[in-house]
């Protein structure tokens, strides 16, 4: 499998002038927040192009590391500190395709070249061990985010799950063997 690939702006005005030089895979937020467990499972690999002002670099280590807690590879790609703009929008209203296509060009190329690599999922449950290579009989599932569980401890982790959402606290998908 290739894996699935997004590229993330911090706008639509940021968007538009990647989409037209034939990226099509960019989504765009508002401002520099994004709800990472909103990225459907199958993205393995994101190019963060976020404005390269302190707003924008801030908020691409934050979402950089947010998804490596979620197994997903990153590539940076912010706009060049060349004087030529600071987001991909102001770039293209000033110099068109000429004022993005070396960045484009480099980011197209480092994405294509960086073999996609699946996050390592780990194959005993996460509370007791349980092992599915040898446990054949047992059913086992993974969390959404890549934590085992045999089928009895991933009902305590939904019922885990379920308190969590009730409460507004987030579950990073795991839970305690007390739980």
């Amino acid at each position: 499998s290739t894996g699935e690939h997004l590229t993330i702006t911090e706008g639509p005005f940021d968007a538009l002038p990647l989409l037209i030089a034939g990226l099509h895979d960019v989504v765009a937020v508002a401002g520099t927040h994004i709800e990472v467990e909103a990225i459907p499972t199958n993205i393995l690999r994101v190019t963060i192009a976020f404005d390269s002002d302190t707003r924008g670099k801030e908020a691409t280590d934050k979402l950089q590391k947010a998804l490596a807690r979620k197994g997903i590879n990153t590539l940076l790609v912010p706009p060049p500190d060349d004087g030529k703009g600071k987001d991909w929008s102001e770039r293209y209203r000033r110099y068109g395709q000429e004022g993005i296509a070396s960045v484009l060009a480099q980011a197209t190329a480092r994405v294509f070249e960086q073999a996609p690599q699946a996050p390592d999922l780990p194959h005993a449950c996460a509370i007791c061990g349980a092992d599915q290579t040898v446990m054949v009989e047992m059913e086992f599932r993974y969390t959404p985010q890549g934590v085992l569980y045999c089928e009895e401890h991933y009902a305590l982790w939904e019922q885990a799950e379920g308190a969590a959402e009730s409460t507004g606290q987030g579950n990073d998908g795991t839970m305690s063997e007390s739980a």
